[in-house]
């Protein structure tokens, strides 16, 4: 049996008829136990966050709730239960973010964290928290998971706004991309492999955490350049592009990439999806549902 819990856009473009759907503000966790209890749940996902950086420096408190306070009850919670504690395993989404301003790269299980937004501050206490439940005997995993994109990204992450706009720009419909920094460069992989792996750390006999990441990097305009040749815009792409100070984050992590050799040798993990395919298809999308 398979339960979501989530808002009405999970419901709408992710989940089918086999599951089993739940709407359920995360910060309510004795809905969310009694859930898992009712319906015997003994894997637990939690992919929910403030997953916008700039919004946790604007929502820092809500930040802390989402990405802290409410998974750490709940991850304490669902192994109280003395009828389910023994056969229970609950995955948490890492992310890359809570590396940092760090100098090594790249980065794998071994590099210390050096958080530097609410976003991943909160991310980083809340990777300490399950290592702690792990080393209780608790099946608890986690993945330090690097950027991952698809189509059904909102249209406040970048990789949407890219994709969205060029596509846009390519049918008439827009005539500029505004940017705030051009320099950053992120491990950008597919969201499917990411979930993929989740999925294989779950089926482990033994639970660790893993990074999960393409170990290639790219940069902003990287992602420019790529989606405006995808989506066939004539000239040069950077004639479109305005730089707007207001996008810029109060810090900036200029740099992340990440090393999944972990994952590869002891999950059989690697990503299916380069990042050029990840683009084009991205593009196509948005071309194809704006010409309807």
């Amino acid at each position: 049996m398979v339960v979501g819990i989530g808002n009405q856009r999970l419901r709408s473009e992710f989940l089918n008829d086999d599951v089993i759907y739940k709407k359920c503000d995360i910060r309510d966790t004795d809905k969310i136990i009694d859930i898992c209890d009712h319906y015997r749940i003994y894997e637990f996902y939690n992919l929910a966050a403030v997953s916008s950086v700039s919004q946790s420096f604007n929502e820092p408190l809500l930040t802390e709730q989402v990405n802290f306070q409410a998974p750490s009850r709940i991850l304490e919670d669902f192994f109280s239960s003395p009828k389910f504690s023994d056969r229970r395993r609950f995955f948490q989404a890492s992310s890359s973010e809570m590396f940092g301003l760090t100098a090594t790269e790249p980065q794998n299980e071994e590099v210390p964290f050096n958080p530097v937004s609410p976003y991943a501050k909160w991310k980083t206490e809340m990777h300490y928290r399950c290592e702690l439940m792990r080393d209780s005997g608790h099946y608890v995993t986690s993945a330090v998971m690097y950027n991952h994109e698809s189509h059904f990204r909102p249209e406040s992450f970048l990789s949407k706004k890219v994709t969205r706009t060029a596509a846009l720009i390519s049918l008439g419909m827009a005539d500029e991309l505004k940017l705030g920094n051009p320099h950053a460069e992120r491990d950008w992989g597919f969201a499917g492999d990411h979930i993929s792996a989740a999925w294989m750390m779950m089926e482990k006999d033994f639970p660790s955490s893993y990074v999960i990441a393409t170990g290639k990097c790219k940069s902003v305009m990287d992602m420019v350049n790529l989606a405006f040749k995808a989506a066939g815009v004539s000239g040069d792409y950077l004639d479109y592009v305005k730089f707007d100070d207001s996008l810029l984050r109060p810090k900036e992590v200029n740099r992340l990439v990440g090393d999944y050799s972990k994952a590869k040798k002891e999950l059989g993990w690697s990503p299916s999806k380069t990042f050029e395919e990840l683009i084009e298809s991205m593009v196509s999308y948005e071309k194809s549902i704006l010409k309807i």
